[in-house]
């Protein structure tokens, strides 16, 4: 089937851009067709693209119809369903807060699917849909991709901060003084680190404890690292066999996560780390919550889209809609764009800070070791110059 994807983005190695890479290629590998279009490309883009997969910046460069919709973010999904309004639309939700995930409402809407329970929640209870037009497919890992490292040490050594929002300027300096008080080596990667990388799979199998959340959670367990929900906003726990259903119901993430950000607290959750417990989490993530699961499910879910008829007034009702989209929904989105524009220059500002103080933190290591050696010069220069004048005494004594 040509399944067409929409997301606010492909630009950036972010939540929802990787999804669609993911899923994207996974449906590619099944002899599927996945077409991806966004209004804003980057290097997600390329990615799909050097995976053979068509990606587009306008949808009058699609090649022709596409026979499903799956739609993320809420006006670009309502925007690819006006284009098509014959196609049915599934439509996602991946937060409880976000703007962009407010749902998609045209008529050819087969369903909604909601990443998480909380999603679902905020479907029903907020945007006032129908249950039974709700269906709940849990986040996943790529095995591929994040591969499972060998057996943990028995106190943890090297602990990573893994999350597009970790800076100095958020929860970095608690963990820092939870690490260094329990004699762990602390590192960070993310945007707003200045320290993005390609392969995150290949970096977690390096570290004994992960700072994470939602999907990055999941693929650190999935690693076989021990993982603290931990993020700009707030803590969680250490995910425990015990917990571990709990939290996965609910992706790991925000709803979870309403312990302040505190050495006291943090410090708790890194005392329960166990290397058997975390063992057995791994094992079970692996088992329960990968990739090939989750298409399977999810090709289920596009056959019964497939299956549901299109309203034959869809295309008029969708014409309304437009009317209602340019009236009310576009200068709404057109704000929070913006809004998403700053806070993303604003990692971006925050990542290159990070590397500044970086450089000016390693060149003050560089001068304070540059002192010391001067100071150990001067001293064996002293030593010399008391033994010249020791031995310049000596000869003259001895003439």
């Amino acid at each position: 089937m040509r399944v067409l994807f929409t997301n606010h983005g492909l630009s950036v190695r972010a939540g929802t851009e990787l999804y669609v890479r993911d899923i994207a290629v996974a449906l590619l590998k099944r002899g599927h067709e996945p077409w991806c279009w966004s209004p804003e490309l980057g290097v997600v883009a390329d990615e799909l693209r050097a995976e053979g997969i068509r990606v587009v910046q306008s949808l009058a460069d699609l090649p022709g119809r596409p026979d499903l919709i799956h739609g993320h973010h809420r006006l670009e999904t309502t925007a690819a369903g006006l284009y098509f309004p014959d196609v049915p639309v599934v439509s996602y939700c991946h937060g409880p807060k976000a703007w962009q995930e407010r749902p998609c409402r045209l008529p050819n809407v087969a369903f909604w699917i909601a990443v998480d329970e909380a999603c679902r929640e905020r479907l029903v209870n907020k945007e006032g849909l129908e249950p039974s037009r709700i269906r709940v497919l849990l986040n996943f890992f790529d095995a591929d991709r994040f591969p499972q490292r060998g057996a943990l040490p028995l106190r943890p050594e090297r602990a990573l901060v893994f999350s597009n929002y970790a800076s100095r300027d958020t929860h970095v300096p608690v963990l820092r003084q939870v690490c260094e008080a329990a004699g762990i080596r602390l590192d960070v990667v993310g945007l707003a680190s200045g320290k993005v990388v390609e392969d995150p799979g290949a970096l977690l199998v390096q570290y004994d404890l992960v700072f994470a959340k939602a999907r990055a959670a999941i693929e650190a367990m999935a690693a076989g690292c021990a993982v603290v929900q931990c993020d700009s906003f707030g803590a969680g726990r250490m995910v425990t066999p015990d917990n571990f259903h709990e939290l996965r119901e609910r992706n790991f993430g925000f709803t979870t996560m309403r312990m302040p950000l505190t050495v006291e607290h943090l410090a708790a959750q890194v005392r329960q780390y166990d290397t058997v417990a975390c063992e057995a989490v791994s094992e079970r993530v692996r088992r329960e919550c990968s990739l090939d699961q989750a298409v399977e499910q999810l090709l289920g879910h596009y056959q019964d889209a497939l299956q549901w008829k299109v309203p034959s007034s869809s295309s008029v009702e969708c014409l309304e809609g437009a009317a209602l989209l340019l009236e009310g929904e576009i200068p709404y989105a057109r704000a929070g764009r913006e809004v998403l524009d700053v806070r993303r220059e604003l990692d971006k500002l925050r990542g290159e800070l990070e590397r500044v103080r970086g450089e000016r933190d390693d060149a003050k290591t560089s001068l304070a070791a540059t002192k010391e050696r001067l100071i150990q010069v001067k001293a064996e220069a002293a030593t010399l110059q008391r033994r010249k004048s020791w031995w310049e005494r000596l000869t003259r004594r001895g003439r």
